[in-house]
């Protein structure tokens, strides 16, 4: 779930909230994407409310979810001349990425271990090694699970991936993924 523009995460059984993430800003949201006009209109707010963004791992322990950069993109501004329940207009700005922008929007892929976090109190987001991607349309970067996996170490590892043409180098492992990006991490 989000308060503002972090994510948490609810304790079952005692009902608790752990923060997730502590750093999230206007212009750099986790989890949420760009908000559509007809949702900023029908809100009457810049700020709709916006579904948060996150794949739960097969074994329910992690989250693969990104962060979205915003900063500098411009806005493109909207009047409404007849905004419902109000004699007045009113003025919007909101983000609509062109294709050949100087600045797009960027979406950076990462990793929250919840089940440490609701141990210890405290998340440590882990960045995951790929470039982040733009954004040329509001809606979510395709991302997902690819399976969970043991290693030499004994530990478990697990495989996030999304989509992409072009073939991305794993760490240390010397593994490619042809047709999409692929991360892998140890627990």
């Amino acid at each position: 779930m989000a308060h503002g523009y972090d994510l948490y995460a609810r304790e079952r059984k005692s009902g608790r909230e752990v923060r997730l993430t502590s750093d999230g800003t206007r212009d750099q949201p986790y989890g949420r994407g760009i908000a559509l006009l007809p949702d900023i209109l029908k809100a009457g707010s810049e700020e709709p409310p916006m579904p948060v963004s996150v794949k739960w791992s097969p074994d329910s322990r992690r989250i693969a979810t990104w962060r979205l950069d915003t900063r500098d993109v411009p806005r493109l501004s909207i009047t409404q001349a007849n905004p419902p329940g109000s004699l007045y207009p009113r003025s919007f700005q909101y983000i609509y990425p062109l294709a050949g922008g100087a600045k797009l929007p960027q979406a950076q892929q990462l990793v929250i271990n919840v089940e440490q976090a609701v141990r210890h109190r405290r998340a440590k987001p882990a960045m995951l090694g790929i470039p982040s991607e733009s954004i040329l349309y509001p809606q979510d970067p395709d991302f997902y699970w690819e399976g969970i996996m043991s290693v030499r170490s004994g530990r478990s590892a697990a495989m996030a991936s999304c989509a992409s043409t072009t073939p991305i180098r794993l760490r240390a492992r010397r593994k490619w993924s042809r047709g999409r990006k692929a991360i892998r991490w140890s627990s």
